[in-house]
């Protein structure tokens, strides 16, 4: 195929070169703006200020029950970024940050369907589904950096058809990718696979090689490497989190998108059914044979990855608008300028339905909602910052949820007994660790599980009676308890029930539907 057009805007009028990019960035940075709410962000954060102050650390400094583990922080760029910009300008700048790293994914993405042929007008109409079906997703966490990274990888690569410093800005963006985010081996084969596959590519064979062995080599501009043995250990601690089995089947964004019965509720899914057809049906009718063979591959390869687990659904969408079919828009005249100011309507309308009222998720569920600042009681800040004021310092038992608030306003001398690091925690102690909020419940039922013979039986007593008397070595050893309200969560009644009866326990705060505190008598 042709190399493409160095300024595909060219025919366009002055004023549309002006407002489409604007167009392109509304609808994703206004599902952006809502309340900082996820639990990751908090550790990223601890992470980032931990850097900062004493440097990349080799084992972990947070954790109460898992403290000094062989851990590799290989997202430790982003929690300093995440750091630095909170420091300047708090909440709001990380909000705004969400905002500018979404439309980026946007502006990315349109960029690669224009140089691939699309016009600007088609790329605006697909990209509204688009923003629904990534929608979720656009919540700031390193992932939120790694996909406008990957759409500016490959779009370096579709203008470095033509001029190769394209090609060698891939290699600074691949080191970079390294220490933001674990998927950069997505990116290295990205690169390579381009310098393998690219055919219309106007340089030599020996820069397409040379590109491809700095893109390799750009595992070595990882700096938390250095304090880990192995040059891997970033790899593997990557590779180990997306084959935990028991991680990638408890967090639903992990989970395939065919066993899902939540997902499979979303606008979300259904979208990307039509959309995974378009493309299908683009490789039947010969359209893949007009898009570079590389690009196809990373279509593809992202297409698996969704099937796999339905977070790839963020880098699916917005790569397959280029195999998408034609729209019938009308190419001059008065009948364009009309395409046009539907495209614009349509996506201020939509843009005004994600800052009004939210990013709808599923027909039965409610709107995500628009704003800014943090989301306190679904992340405990009032109770943590409660901690924070008495100058508690040592274990807290806590939710899996809560652990990274804690570890991040805690400063490291407040430390949690889990958090979403399953590389620091494994498999085995997540499980236990949830199954001793739980034993409680079980606790009066004791006498007559053990009076069931059969090996089923025996097995499942065997381990409730491990997390029973796990959750009490964990009460010795910790000073304070903070658990969800058993109103909105009735697995945790048993455990309230026992603090509320012990004289040695007393709650402290709490709000209702969000978190409970306890602390030790004399603490």
């Amino acid at each position: 195929m042709s190399a493409p057009d160095p300024s595909p805007n060219s025919a366009n009028p002055r004023w549309w070169r002006f407002v489409a990019p604007l167009l392109v960035a509304l609808p994703a940075g206004g599902i952006a703006w809502h309340p900082l709410a996820n639990n990751d962000l908090p550790l990223h954060l601890a992470i980032g200020d931990w850097v900062r102050a004493h440097g990349i650390p080799a084992t972990d400094p947070f954790s109460f029950t898992a403290g000094g583990t062989e851990w590799v922080p290989h997202e430790w760029l982003s929690g300093v970024l995440f750091s630095w910009v909170h420091e300047l300008a708090g909440s709001s700048g990380l909000v705004a940050l969400a905002i500018g790293l979404s439309s980026a994914l946007s502006l990315f993405a349109w960029r690669i369907a224009r140089d691939l042929g699309v016009s600007s007008e088609e790329t605006l109409l697909w990209l509204l589904p688009v923003s629904i079906m990534i929608g979720p997703r656009l919540i700031l966490r390193p992932h939120l950096i790694a996909l406008p990274l990957a759409f500016a990888v490959a779009w370096l690569l579709l203008r470095g058809r033509v001029r190769t410093g394209y090609l060698w800005a891939t290699v600074p963006a691949l080191a970079l990718w390294g220490n933001l985010h674990g998927s950069y081996p997505f990116g290295v084969a990205l690169v390579v696979g381009a310098m393998i596959f690219g055919r219309d590519y106007k340089t030599s064979v020996t820069t397409r090689i040379l590109v491809a062995v700095a893109a390799v080599a750009t595992v070595l501009a990882q700096l938390h490497v250095y304090s880990h043995d192995s040059i891997f250990a970033g790899l593997r601690h990557t590779l180990d989190l997306g084959s935990d089995p028991v991680f990638t089947q408890e967090i639903a964004e992990w989970q395939s998108p065919l066993s899902s019965k939540l997902f499979q509720q979303s606008y979300g899914y259904w979208l990307s059914i039509p959309l995974a057809l378009a493309v299908a049906v683009a490789a039947y009718c010969g359209k893949w044979r007009t898009r570079p063979l590389w690009y196809g591959l990373f279509v593809l390869g992202s297409f698996a990855l969704y099937l796999k687990s339905q977070r790839f659904l963020a880098l699916f969408a917005p790569l397959a608008i280029p195999f998408l079919p034609q729209l019938p828009l009308p190419a001059n005249g008065t009948a364009r300028i009309v395409t046009r100011v539907v495209v614009i309507v349509a996506t201020l309308g939509l843009t005004t339905l994600f800052v009004v009222k939210g990013l709808p998720f599923a027909k039965k569920m409610p709107f995500r909602a628009p704003g800014s600042g943090w989301s306190t009681r679904h992340l405990a800040l009032r109770e943590i910052d409660e901690l924070v004021q008495r100058n508690y310092e040592g274990g807290v038992l806590c939710e899996y949820h809560y652990g990274g608030v804690l570890a991040w306003r805690g400063q490291g001398k407040i430390q949690p007994t889990m958090d979403s690091r399953n590389t620091v925690y494994g498999a085995e102690r997540y499980l236990l660790h949830r199954g001793a909020l739980e034993a409680e419940n079980y606790a009066p039922y004791f006498d007559q599980l053990r009076a069931r013979t059969d090996a089923k039986s025996r097995k499942e007593v065997a381990k409730l009676e491990r997390a029973y008397a796990y959750l009490h070595d964990l009460l010795d050893d910790v000073g304070a308890v903070l658990i969800r309200d058993a109103g909105t969560f009735p697995s945790r009644k048993g455990l309230h029930e026992f603090l509320v009866r012990s004289e040695a326990w007393e709650p402290v705060a709490g709000t209702r539907g969000g978190a409970i505190l306890y602390l030790k008598q004399g603490r």
